[in-house]
């Protein structure tokens, strides 16, 4: 009776939130801001036909909105999402339950303060999502994501995927389980897995991060573009073509400012020189770093506040968001590429960030929405060292953190005497350009760019050996590993078995040094920012791990 019941109510046709209108109303401005700054515009002009087109337009879209609305319906049965939308164009769409990867939402601030959410169901058929309901309530949400969970796990045993359980001790472990044998007049109804709380980054870590970051180059950047956008920041200054007066008035502007911080210092008893002008200079100039830095703080507090990361059963499932509530799902059969970061600073406080590279996942940061971003590019955007290993094998059981047990292919013996004449030769090549600048202008080119050079070929000489030591590749297991990088160090983790093509290049010059490259794809999106490319191998080594990883047997998670 229990199961005749729970059938029905998963069967029964719903719709959306009755507050579901409103926010839909509310996508469509935001969509028509252009029309509505034309309207705006026509009628400070004193004309009314853009003001026509504007409400034309605006009322289209609201329409468009009452409609789907009032005819939006979904039904979840035992094998397929389904849903139903449209009065003229009517469309039907089923989704099978086995197929859903993701669901995910997203919450603003309107939509905490109604108890609503936007869901986005994904499959792995591409980059944008099957289905996309705006809004639900928040207990509809979790009705529908129990359910489909329900629903799915039957399919999902029976096709072998691997479930994650966790032991005693805390760590995790693989397990197939058939589809249980049962007479097909009852459908038996299977258990969920419990949630696991894999990682938690309290509000110092994010703080920590924040200061770490760059992120405040967004703020110099907005600063630097008020200035140009000022009457007084003309883009000639850019050119070249400064005319004497704004000269003068951005020279008396410096002067009056450093004039007042001078009587400001001698108002509070300092005496002020030479030596402690330069130090009042460096003092301003680490104001304004902090400065930036505390935007950077600012900027991981509200994307990240209450970042939670759990795992249940074949799922990950992150949230996180101060202001926006964003909740993610990631499959974990549908991990291609686990990728590691460490900035040089973030490598000394012993931090790192961890990004994922997803089968049908986005495309990249232009078609990515919030919860791809944040389930794929921002998978864990800080975590302490210790917590490495806990997070990997919250992915898989096997992966493990300890790189020094790792038997690294090394790059050819010349790989970095290669790189360095690389930087003579370029060296060269400027010397002469500005050598030939100097000739029809003025020696004096000359002596800048030599100085330059120097320099160039000193730091570059540093940086050539350097960069052919950090650069390995290795194959441990079921898994391959490439790492690369100096200042932002990049270790990037690979499934073998779901390698989609290899290839083995040689250039004209890797063929004069002995030497070529591999490069591997998957069925990922780049996300994880690293090229899986190892390029100054021995040709024989190159040669070998080609062969090894084109014979392997090939995935389609």
């Amino acid at each position: 009776m229990n199961q005749a019941n729970s059938a029905m109510e998963s069967s029964e046709r719903r719709s959306l939130h009755p507050l579901s209108l409103l926010f839909d109303v509310g996508s469509r401005i935001r969509e028509n801001l252009v029309p509505a700054l034309f309207a705006g515009f026509s009628v400070a002009t004193g004309g009314m036909i853009g003001l026509y087109v504007g409400c034309t337009i605006f009322a289209i879209a609201i329409g468009f909105s009452i409609a789907r609305y009032f005819t939006y319906r979904y039904t979840l049965t035992d094998s397929e999402l389904q849903i139903d939308y449209g009065i003229l164009f009517r469309t039907h769409r089923s989704i099978p339950v086995d197929r859903i990867q993701n669901i995910d939402s997203v919450q603003n601030l309107f939509h905490r303060l109604f108890h609503v959410a936007e869901v986005k169901i994904e499959t792995a058929s591409g980059s944008e999502p099957e289905a996309v309901m705006r809004v639900l309530g928040l207990e509809e949400i979790d009705r529908l994501r129990e359910r489909l969970l329900t629903h799915a796990e039957p399919y999902r045993k029976a096709s072998g995927a691997p479930s994650a359980v966790s032991n005693v001790d805390g760590s995790f472990e693989e397990k197939n389980a058939s589809l249980p044998q049962a007479d097909e007049s009852v459908r038996l109804t299977p258990a969920l897995p419990s949630e696991m709380l894999v990682l938690e980054l309290p509000l110092r870590v994010l703080l920590q991060a924040g200061l770490l970051s760059n992120r405040g180059q967004v703020l110099a950047a907005v600063l630097i573009g008020y200035l140009i956008q000022s009457n007084s920041f003309s883009g000639d200054w850019w050119t070249g073509k400064v005319s004497s007066e704004q000269r003068a008035y951005w020279r008396n502007r410096i002067r009056d400012l450093w004039s007042s911080a001078v009587q400001q210092s001698e108002s509070l008893g300092f005496g002020i020189g030479f030596w402690r002008s330069a130090v009042l200079l460096v003092i301003v100039l680490l104001l304004l770093l902090l400065l930036f830095r505390l935007f950077g703080m600012a900027w991981y507090v509200l994307k990240f506040s209450g970042y939670r990361l759990t795992s249940r059963g074949d799922e990950l499932h992150v949230q996180c968001g101060l202001l926006t509530r964003v909740s993610a799902t990631v499959p974990r059969r549908r991990i291609q590429v686990i990728s590691v970061h460490r900035g040089w600073i973030a490598r000394i406080c012993g931090l790192a960030s961890i990004r994922l590279e997803t089968s049908g996942g986005g495309m990249g940061s232009d078609a990515e929405d919030a919860s791809q971003t944040i389930g794929r590019r921002w998978f864990v955007p800080i975590l302490n060292d210790s917590d490495l290993n806990r997070v990997l094998r919250s992915i898989d059981p096997e992966l493990s953190w300890d790189l020094s047990a790792i038997d690294w292919v090394p790059l050819a013996r010349n790989a970095g005497w290669r790189m360095i004449r690389a930087i003579w030769i370029t060296t060269a090549l400027l010397l002469a350009v500005v050598g030939v600048i100097a000739w029809f202008l003025d020696w004096r080119w000359m002596a800048w760019g030599g100085s330059i050079a120097a320099v160039f070929l000193v730091t570059g000489t540093m940086l050539a050996r350097q960069r052919a030591r950090s650069r390995k590749f290795a194959r441990r297991g079921k898994f391959f590993l490439l790492r690369g990088g100096l200042l932002l160090q990049k270790t990037s983790i690979g499934f073998q078995e779901k390698i989609q093509s290899v290839s083995l290049r040689e250039s004209p010059f890797d063929r004069r040094w002995n030497m070529a490259s591999i490069a591997i794809d998957t069925a990922g999106a780049g996300i994880a920012d690293h090229e899986l490319r190892i390029e100054y191998l021995d040709a024989q080594d190159a040669r070998r791990e080609y062969g090894m990883l084109r014979n392997l047997p090939v995935s389609h998670a």
